[in-house]
Protein backbone atom coordinates (compact mmCIF):
# COMPACT_ATOMS: atom_id res chain seq x y z
CA UNK A 1 0.00 0.00 0.00
CA UNK A 2 2.86 2.39 1.17
CA UNK A 3 4.84 1.11 -2.40
CA UNK A 4 1.78 2.51 -4.30
CA UNK A 5 0.94 5.91 -2.67
CA UNK A 6 4.74 6.77 -3.40
CA UNK A 7 4.83 5.70 -7.11
CA UNK A 8 1.61 7.36 -7.12
CA UNK A 9 2.19 10.86 -5.67
CA UNK A 10 6.15 10.51 -8.21
CA UNK A 11 3.66 10.04 -10.74
CA UNK A 12 1.45 13.50 -10.14
CA UNK A 13 4.64 15.03 -9.50
CA UNK A 14 6.39 14.27 -12.88
CA UNK A 15 3.28 15.27 -14.25
CA UNK A 16 3.36 18.93 -12.62
CA UNK A 17 6.93 19.20 -13.52
CA UNK A 18 6.77 18.09 -17.38
CA UNK A 19 3.26 21.12 -17.80
CA UNK A 20 5.51 23.14 -15.71
CA UNK A 21 8.35 22.75 -18.22
CA UNK A 22 6.17 22.60 -21.60
CA UNK A 23 4.07 25.30 -21.04
CA UNK A 24 0.75 25.29 -19.09
CA UNK A 25 -2.52 25.00 -21.19
CA UNK A 26 -6.15 26.11 -20.10
CA UNK A 27 -6.09 30.00 -19.98
CA UNK A 28 -7.35 31.18 -23.44
CA UNK A 29 -9.35 33.57 -21.91
CA UNK A 30 -6.56 35.68 -21.36
CA UNK A 31 -5.19 35.13 -25.46
CA UNK A 32 -5.85 36.51 -28.93
CA UNK A 33 -8.13 33.32 -29.16
CA UNK A 34 -10.79 34.62 -27.06
CA UNK A 35 -13.43 36.51 -29.58
CA UNK A 36 -16.19 37.63 -27.03
CA UNK A 37 -16.82 41.39 -26.31
CA UNK A 38 -15.19 43.91 -24.60
CA UNK A 39 -15.74 43.75 -20.98
CA UNK A 40 -16.99 40.16 -21.11
CA UNK A 41 -15.81 38.88 -17.26
CA UNK A 42 -13.57 35.84 -17.28
CA UNK A 43 -13.35 32.37 -15.28
CA UNK A 44 -9.90 32.31 -15.54
CA UNK A 45 -7.48 35.71 -16.25
CA UNK A 46 -8.24 39.58 -15.69
CA UNK A 47 -11.66 40.45 -14.61
CA UNK A 48 -11.95 41.37 -18.24
CA UNK A 49 -9.42 41.70 -20.33
CA UNK A 50 -9.10 45.22 -22.50
CA UNK A 51 -9.50 45.98 -26.04
CA UNK A 52 -7.39 48.04 -28.39
CA UNK A 53 -7.79 49.72 -31.26
CA UNK A 54 -7.49 46.92 -34.07
CA UNK A 55 -7.85 44.06 -31.83
CA UNK A 56 -10.61 41.31 -33.42
CA UNK A 57 -13.63 41.20 -30.64
CA UNK A 58 -17.35 40.62 -30.73
CA UNK A 59 -19.77 42.92 -31.22
CA UNK A 60 -21.60 41.25 -28.15
CA UNK A 61 -21.07 37.45 -27.82
CA UNK A 62 -20.22 36.99 -24.18
CA UNK A 63 -18.77 33.50 -25.22
CA UNK A 64 -15.41 32.71 -25.18
CA UNK A 65 -15.36 29.50 -26.57
CA UNK A 66 -18.25 29.26 -29.05
CA UNK A 67 -15.92 30.60 -31.65
CA UNK A 68 -14.60 27.47 -32.14
CA UNK A 69 -16.42 24.72 -30.14
CA UNK A 70 -19.90 23.60 -29.03
CA UNK A 71 -21.38 21.76 -26.64
CA UNK A 72 -24.49 20.57 -28.50
CA UNK A 73 -24.94 19.79 -32.71
CA UNK A 74 -20.98 19.68 -32.99
CA UNK A 75 -19.72 18.97 -37.16
CA UNK A 76 -19.30 15.62 -36.80
CA UNK A 77 -15.41 14.04 -36.41
CA UNK A 78 -13.56 16.46 -34.25
CA UNK A 79 -13.56 17.80 -30.91
CA UNK A 80 -17.41 19.56 -30.36
CA UNK A 81 -15.67 21.29 -33.14
CA UNK A 82 -18.29 24.34 -34.26
CA UNK A 83 -16.72 25.66 -37.48
CA UNK A 84 -16.83 24.32 -40.69
CA UNK A 85 -13.87 22.14 -42.37
CA UNK A 86 -12.24 24.41 -45.17
CA UNK A 87 -12.89 23.02 -49.23
CA UNK A 88 -10.03 24.99 -50.17
CA UNK A 89 -6.99 23.34 -52.08
CA UNK A 90 -3.93 24.06 -50.55
CA UNK A 91 -0.48 24.18 -51.70
CA UNK A 92 2.04 21.85 -49.31
CA UNK A 93 5.63 22.92 -48.42
CA UNK A 94 7.90 20.69 -50.70
CA UNK A 95 11.62 19.98 -50.30
CA UNK A 96 14.39 17.44 -51.60
CA UNK A 97 15.44 17.38 -48.52
CA UNK A 98 12.10 15.66 -47.48
CA UNK A 99 11.58 12.36 -46.54
CA UNK A 100 9.02 10.34 -48.75
CA UNK A 101 6.67 10.39 -46.29
CA UNK A 102 6.43 13.99 -45.69
CA UNK A 103 6.64 14.49 -49.66
CA UNK A 104 3.68 12.78 -50.72
CA UNK A 105 1.16 14.91 -48.50
CA UNK A 106 -1.37 16.36 -50.64
CA UNK A 107 -3.72 18.26 -48.40
CA UNK A 108 -3.63 18.86 -44.81
CA UNK A 109 -4.86 16.70 -42.22
CA UNK A 110 -8.29 17.44 -39.99
CA UNK A 111 -6.41 18.75 -37.46
CA UNK A 112 -4.67 21.09 -39.23
CA UNK A 113 -8.08 22.08 -41.29
CA UNK A 114 -9.45 22.91 -37.88
CA UNK A 115 -6.36 25.56 -37.28
CA UNK A 116 -7.03 26.62 -41.16
CA UNK A 117 -10.65 27.04 -40.60
CA UNK A 118 -10.02 30.49 -39.41
CA UNK A 119 -6.05 30.61 -40.73
CA UNK A 120 -6.88 30.03 -44.31
CA UNK A 121 -7.68 33.77 -45.16
CA UNK A 122 -10.86 32.85 -46.86
CA UNK A 123 -13.09 31.74 -44.09
CA UNK A 124 -14.79 34.02 -41.73
CA UNK A 125 -13.89 34.03 -38.22
CA UNK A 126 -17.84 34.33 -37.21
CA UNK A 127 -19.73 31.58 -39.04
CA UNK A 128 -19.99 29.34 -36.81
CA UNK A 129 -21.80 25.75 -36.95
CA UNK A 130 -24.08 25.70 -34.30
CA UNK A 131 -24.87 29.21 -32.94
CA UNK A 132 -25.45 29.72 -28.89
CA UNK A 133 -29.02 30.59 -27.89
CA UNK A 134 -29.35 34.45 -26.73
CA UNK A 135 -27.29 36.14 -28.92
CA UNK A 136 -30.12 37.70 -31.41
CA UNK A 137 -27.41 37.68 -34.00
CA UNK A 138 -28.85 35.46 -37.39
CA UNK A 139 -28.15 31.60 -37.40
CA UNK A 140 -24.62 30.72 -38.26
CA UNK A 141 -23.21 34.61 -38.29
CA UNK A 142 -21.65 36.06 -34.97
CA UNK A 143 -21.07 39.88 -34.80
CA UNK A 144 -17.36 40.63 -34.70
CA UNK A 145 -16.34 44.26 -34.85
CA UNK A 146 -19.70 44.96 -36.04
CA UNK A 147 -19.28 43.24 -39.25
CA UNK A 148 -21.51 39.95 -40.42
CA UNK A 149 -18.08 38.93 -42.60
CA UNK A 150 -14.36 38.98 -40.70
CA UNK A 151 -11.87 36.54 -42.79
CA UNK A 152 -8.53 37.25 -41.31
CA UNK A 153 -7.24 39.82 -43.54
CA UNK A 154 -4.35 39.06 -46.10
CA UNK A 155 -0.60 40.37 -45.01
CA UNK A 156 -1.45 39.94 -41.47
CA UNK A 157 1.18 37.28 -39.63
CA UNK A 158 -1.71 35.20 -38.68
CA UNK A 159 -2.88 34.41 -41.80
CA UNK A 160 -1.26 31.25 -43.34
CA UNK A 161 -3.75 31.24 -46.44
CA UNK A 162 -3.79 28.46 -48.91
CA UNK A 163 -0.28 28.46 -49.92
CA UNK A 164 1.70 26.62 -47.39
CA UNK A 165 5.26 25.70 -49.18
CA UNK A 166 6.78 28.22 -46.67
CA UNK A 167 5.64 26.64 -43.71
CA UNK A 168 6.73 23.17 -41.59
CA UNK A 169 6.00 20.82 -43.34
CA UNK A 170 2.48 18.69 -41.68
CA UNK A 171 0.24 16.05 -41.95
CA UNK A 172 2.23 12.69 -42.46
CA UNK A 173 3.31 10.08 -39.99
CA UNK A 174 6.23 11.39 -37.58
CA UNK A 175 7.13 7.70 -37.02
CA UNK A 176 7.40 6.10 -40.62
CA UNK A 177 9.74 9.66 -41.40
CA UNK A 178 12.24 8.97 -38.30
CA UNK A 179 12.61 5.82 -39.68
CA UNK A 180 13.35 6.91 -42.93
CA UNK A 181 15.86 9.18 -41.23
CA UNK A 182 16.85 7.69 -37.86
CA UNK A 183 19.98 9.89 -37.42
CA UNK A 184 18.01 13.16 -37.74
CA UNK A 185 14.37 12.76 -36.32
CA UNK A 186 15.00 12.10 -32.43
CA UNK A 187 12.47 8.80 -31.88
CA UNK A 188 9.03 9.94 -31.40
CA UNK A 189 8.54 8.94 -27.06
CA UNK A 190 11.74 11.63 -26.80
CA UNK A 191 9.54 14.19 -28.82
CA UNK A 192 6.71 13.52 -26.85
CA UNK A 193 8.40 13.67 -23.46
CA UNK A 194 10.01 17.22 -25.20
CA UNK A 195 6.44 18.39 -25.31
CA UNK A 196 5.58 17.58 -28.85
CA UNK A 197 2.03 16.23 -29.49
CA UNK A 198 1.05 13.82 -31.91
CA UNK A 199 -2.43 12.98 -33.23
CA UNK A 200 -4.22 10.61 -35.36
CA UNK A 201 -5.38 7.06 -34.66
CA UNK A 202 -2.04 5.88 -34.40
CA UNK A 203 -0.99 8.72 -32.60
CA UNK A 204 1.88 9.63 -34.77
CA UNK A 205 0.99 12.06 -37.33
CA UNK A 206 2.35 15.94 -37.24
CA UNK A 207 -0.31 18.73 -37.76
CA UNK A 208 -0.03 22.32 -36.70
CA UNK A 209 -1.17 21.31 -33.11
CA UNK A 210 2.16 19.19 -32.69
CA UNK A 211 3.92 22.60 -31.93
CA UNK A 212 0.96 24.88 -31.39
CA UNK A 213 -1.62 25.16 -28.36
CA UNK A 214 -4.53 27.34 -28.98
CA UNK A 215 -5.29 27.71 -25.16
CA UNK A 216 -2.09 29.02 -23.71
CA UNK A 217 -1.42 32.39 -23.04
CA UNK A 218 1.54 33.62 -23.65
CA UNK A 219 2.36 37.23 -21.87
CA UNK A 220 1.04 40.27 -24.16
CA UNK A 221 -1.53 40.55 -27.11
CA UNK A 222 -0.64 41.84 -30.54
CA UNK A 223 -0.34 45.49 -29.03
CA UNK A 224 2.57 44.33 -26.40
CA UNK A 225 -0.12 44.69 -23.41
CA UNK A 226 0.61 42.48 -20.87
CA UNK A 227 -2.30 40.13 -20.17
CA UNK A 228 -0.71 37.41 -18.29
CA UNK A 229 1.01 34.14 -19.49
CA UNK A 230 4.67 32.94 -20.75
CA UNK A 231 6.13 35.10 -23.08
CA UNK A 232 8.48 32.75 -24.57
CA UNK A 233 5.33 30.47 -25.42
CA UNK A 234 4.64 33.34 -28.13
CA UNK A 235 2.97 32.34 -30.69
CA UNK A 236 0.79 30.10 -28.92
CA UNK A 237 3.66 27.20 -28.87
CA UNK A 238 3.88 24.12 -26.78
CA UNK A 239 7.37 24.74 -25.86
CA UNK A 240 9.25 27.96 -25.53
CA UNK A 241 11.87 27.87 -28.73
CA UNK A 242 14.17 29.99 -26.64
CA UNK A 243 17.85 28.07 -27.89
CA UNK A 244 15.81 26.20 -30.69
CA UNK A 245 14.70 23.81 -27.72
CA UNK A 246 11.02 23.62 -29.77
CA UNK A 247 13.32 22.45 -33.19
CA UNK A 248 15.84 20.22 -31.09
CA UNK A 249 12.43 18.09 -29.73
CA UNK A 250 11.83 16.28 -32.56
CA UNK A 251 15.19 17.56 -35.27
CA UNK A 252 17.96 15.46 -33.59
CA UNK A 253 20.98 18.56 -35.19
Amino acid sequence: MRKTIITSVIGLLLMVAASLAYGASGNVSSTLHNLSAPGTPFYKGPAARAYYAGSVSSGGETQVCVFCHTPHNAAIGQPLWNRATPTSTFNMYTSASLTSVARAVNAPGGESLMCLSCHDGVSALNVVHNMPTGTGTPAGSLTIAGSNLVPMISGLPTTIGKDLTNDHPISFSYAAAQAETPTKLNDINTAKLKGIRFSGPNGDMIECSSCHDPHVAYGNDSHGNSIGGDPSLRPFLRVTNNGSQLCFACHNK
